[in-house]
């Protein structure tokens, strides 16, 4: 279980996810509120933006730069980023 001081000091997730490694933004407020707004406008959209807006290399940089790239992305490797960073949406709400 995360430290609560890790969730709310909003401290990045390191994670390998099908033999790479990622580093995964923890969701801000205005992120929630973005997702939200993205998510009734468009859901596929919105598990690309969840990847712009959430993925980066284990050294800070984007991994996809636009949605359009992100749409590329290989499947399985979206899915599994997507249920991380929606797992994060919810981070202690338990």
């Amino acid at each position: 279980m995360p430290d609560i001081r890790d969730i709310l000091q909003l401290k990045p997730i390191d994670t390998e996810i099908c033999g790479y490694q990622v580093r995964i933004l923890r969701p801000t407020l205005a992120d929630l509120v973005d997702a939200i707004r993205v998510n009734q406008a468009d859901p596929v959209e919105a598990k690309c933006w969840m990847l712009v807006r959430h993925l980066r290399t284990r050294d800070g940089e984007q991994v996809f730069p636009d949605i359009a790239s992100a749409s590329l992305a290989p499947a399985r490797f979206a899915a599994e980023c997507v249920a991380e960073i929606e797992r994060l949406y919810n981070e202690g709400s338990d």
